[in-house]
């Protein structure tokens, strides 16, 4: 597993910061990036939401719970391929922390596969997950009595939404293409709402999810990246962050190129 940052001593739970007043949700945020986004919110006093899947790596998301405490970070287990699982989270964490201003859709499956080997089951769960999770939560979200605030729908989407999968991922490509044209139709109806919709593609960054396929081929994925090594989720967390606060207002619908190169576009 990758290793992550602790969180220092001197990140005091106050609730003081540049995200103070905001209510975030962050789904798959027990590990990785979404782990590291939520930490960085929390610090800068935002009160997160954090889902992980049940019983699985919830260590990471009780960490921040009794670090920040249950009243700026609280835990969601949520099975993010059942529909209903995910609209009681959503639900749920609205009505603890109260309205979602703030929501990054950074949980997703990479499942294997050579595209003649994909089963349907594979291709649906995949959607499910990567595209359809993100889309109820981002309704929900729009649904929402609009704040004074503009708020923020940040999608983790990958640079193989762009080149396609090269290594057996087709389903998850393909999912991810969609979830960057889901992202700009979303941005071009809410765009006088006072809601911004952005992407940030990353390229391959160590996770849970590929840590293993790292180790097996490591020159091959940091030959892949013109900066030459592999990202680390604090090499992303910021420009998730940039996305979500006010600097970046007069941005929408845009995929923010965080791949080391890769994608380059």
């Amino acid at each position: 597993m990758p290793s992550r940052k602790p969180i220092a001593m001197s990140e005091a739970a106050t609730g003081t910061g540049r995200f103070a007043g905001r209510h975030a949700l962050v789904t798959g945020a027990a590990t990785g990036l979404g782990w590291e986004v939520s930490r960085q919110l929390l610090d800068a006093g935002a009160t997160v939401a954090m889902s992980h899947r049940p019983g699985g790596h919830a260590e990471g998301v009780r960490e921040l719970v009794d670090r920040f405490g249950p009243g700026r970070a609280r835990s969601y287990g949520c099975d993010l391929a059942d529909t209903e699982s995910v609209t009681r989270l959503f639900d749920d964490a609205a009505s603890d922390t109260g309205p979602i201003d703030l929501l990054v859709n950074n949980a997703g499956i990479w499942l294997s596969g050579e595209f003649s080997q994909i089963s349907v089951e594979a291709w649906d769960r995949t959607f499910a997950v990567n595209v359809r999770a993100p889309f109820i939560l981002c309704q929900k979200m729009i649904g929402q009595h609009p704040g004074d605030e503009t708020r923020k729908i940040v999608n983790i989407t990958s640079q193989a939404a762009f080149h396609g999968s090269t290594t057996g991922h087709a389903h998850y490509a393909s999912s991810k293409a969609a979830l960057v044209t889901m992202t700009i139709s979303l941005a071009r109806e809410t765009a006088t709402s006072g809601i911004t919709a952005n992407c940030v593609a990353l390229g391959m960054m160590d996770s849970n999810m590929v840590h293993e396929s790292i180790l097996a081929r490591p020159e091959y994925y940091k030959g892949r990246i013109p900066l030459g090594r592999i990202a680390a989720p604090e090499d992303i967390a910021p420009v998730v962050l940039f996305l979500l606060g006010p600097d970046s207002n007069y941005m929408t619908g845009a995929t923010v190129d965080a791949t080391g190169g890769m994608l380059m576009r």
